[in-house]
């Protein structure tokens, strides 16, 4: 991991106790090699290596601790879920924000990890119950990646209402699963309503295995007139890792 890395680490609390997810790692810029401006997210992978057991270990102390019990303390118990956005320093973790939700893209690669029935999680939280609820995470590796429309994060109004081909066949693929997001179903059809349309996530016992299915699956999407954008070299920093 290296010295001004970020990743995103989320808590699911409920007031009292906390159950840690799997870390994740978000792309922010639209171009590979993390170039040109920022975007809301075009990939993501979880777990990260960026961050190893120890450290998340450390953070459940020094940050998720702490900050559960201040709350209780001043009569705010906070129950949901807590996201970190961290950066690695070299007197340890950095918080660069925090936020009430799941992260988006990191919802998609660390959602489908979970080896429980949300509800229950959901109920357990509310009833300040997670203590005696099973949450348990898969061990496999997911990445996502965003296909966007070109131009996106700038002006992609052109590419609006155009048609998307090829999902369908794509979602078919074993260890892919797709989520839609500025996209329209009219029909048997869809078509884009925003700038970053879908996310396909694949999944596998590796980065390499999960990169290499998310892309396989990529390959067959399309949007009418070549519009489709996306990133070729999501989770490179834990390919790198591999070397």
């Amino acid at each position: 991991a290296l010295i001004g890395e970020e990743f995103s680490l989320f808590a699911i609390c409920d007031g009292e106790d906390f159950v840690v997810a799997k870390s994740a790692q978000d792309h922010k810029t639209i171009y590979d090699g993390d170039k040109g401006p920022n975007t809301g997210g075009v990939g993501s992978v979880a777990p990260t290596g960026a961050i190893d057991d120890l450290i998340i270990h450390n953070i459940e102390q020094e940050i998720f601790k702490p900050l559960l019990k201040g709350m209780k303390k001043e009569g705010r118990p906070y129950k949901g879920i807590l996201y970190l956005g961290g950066m690695l320093a070299r007197d340890g973790v950095k918080i660069i924000e925090f936020n009430c939700r799941w992260g988006d893209p990191e919802a998609e690669v660390i959602l489908p990890s979970i080896k429980a029935d949300y509800l229950d999680i959901v109920e357990a939280v509310r009833s300040q119950q997670l203590k005696k609820t099973r949450v348990l995470f898969d061990k496999k590796v997911r990445v996502s990646i965003a296909g966007c429309s070109k131009g996106y994060p700038g002006d992609y109004s052109k590419v609006l209402g155009k048609e998307i081909y090829g999902l369908t066949k794509a979602m078919k693929l074993p260890d892919v699963t797709i989520f839609g997001s500025g996209i329209k179903r009219s029909g048997k059809k869809f078509f884009v309503t925003g700038g970053r349309v879908f996310h396909v996530v694949g999944e596998g016992k590796s980065i390499l295995d999960a990169i290499k299915k998310a892309y396989q699956a990529m390959a067959l999407i399309s949007i009418e007139g070549g519009n489709l954008h996306y990133r070729k070299d999501i989770g490179w920093r834990d390919i790198e890792r591999l070397k």
